[in-house]
């Protein structure tokens, strides 16, 4: 992958080991899910799922930038020039820059994690009021294993404006989409496999949605998603949760882990 890659920090070694065992974390360590260093210890361990990351504002990627992705070489081929690559695509820096939110804290990421968080808070799971300290106690990760074409646009509208044109195109289109749902599925169940949480709650319509057609099992009490959870979709009425809020979604999706738990 050569030198350029920065050394990636395992801190929490007991899942770290197994989580480099996963193909794709072999190419892309930078994706590994971040893993609070408490969550092996809490009575409920609850892992968010995100959207996705984005490129950079002046990135150029398009249909060419996808099969690339895939390849040991990913870096060489797609990144030669560009050396400010880690904060797009870490998840663990991304993760521990949503603390309290502060003026010089990135607002976007900082909602993704923090309002989940606030839900499983008023629901009891965790005790202490919110503070930074609460991060540690859950795990994150984005679902699709791949970064939005466009900064700041949601990954499918991004393949929708950047891979258009001919018919040929649009088909390439939904072969390449069909393709990273399989395979942002895969990682996912695999990091489910190995972390093994009590409850996972995925904050993203559009990749809840794409979890349940390839997976089948988005409807077992501990997997569950509401909308993405950023200001708009968080607080507005959501048609697909039949007119409540995203924020109210999560909170029924807590509320029903904890009355399957109790029973």
């Amino acid at each position: 992958m050569g030198e350029k890659l920065p050394d990636i920090d395992l801190g929490t070694k007991d899942y770290d080991y197994a989580l480099m065992d996963v193909p794709f974390f072999q190419i892309h360590p930078e994706y590994l899910p971040f893993i609070g260093k408490d969550y092996a210890s809490q009575n409920h361990k609850v892992l968010i799922i995100g959207e996705s990351h984005y490129v950079a504002k002046d990135w150029d990627w398009d249909e060419t930038s996808y099969s690339p992705w895939w390849q040991a070489d990913w870096y060489e081929q797609l990144l030669e020039e560009k050396n400010d690559w880690s904060s797009w695509f870490n998840t663990r820096t991304h993760a521990n820059r949503a603390t309290v939110l502060s003026p010089n804290k990135e607002a976007a990421i900082s909602q993704v994690i923090q309002n989940p968080i606030k839900e499983l808070v008023s629901n009891g799971l965790y005790k202490a009021e919110y503070s930074d300290a609460l991060l540690s106690n859950i795990a994150f990760m984005n679902f699709f294993q791949f970064p939005s074409l466009i900064n700041g646009i949601d990954i499918w509208t991004s393949f929708v404006k950047r891979i258009k044109g001919s018919r040929q195109k649009i088909t390439q289109r939904y072969e390449i989409w069909d393709d990273l749902v399989t395979k942002s599925t895969e990682v996912v169940n695999r990091v489910i496999d190995i972390i093994e949480p009590d409850l996972v709650i995925i904050c993203s319509l559009l990749a809840g949605k794409e979890y349940a057609k390839k997976n089948n099992s988005c409807t077992q009490q501990y997997i569950e998603y509401t909308a993405h959870s950023t200001n708009r979709p968080w607080y507005s009425p959501q048609k697909h949760f039949a007119g409540i809020s995203g924020q109210r979604r999560c909170d029924q999706i807590i509320k029903l882990y904890l009355a399957n738990k109790n029973n």
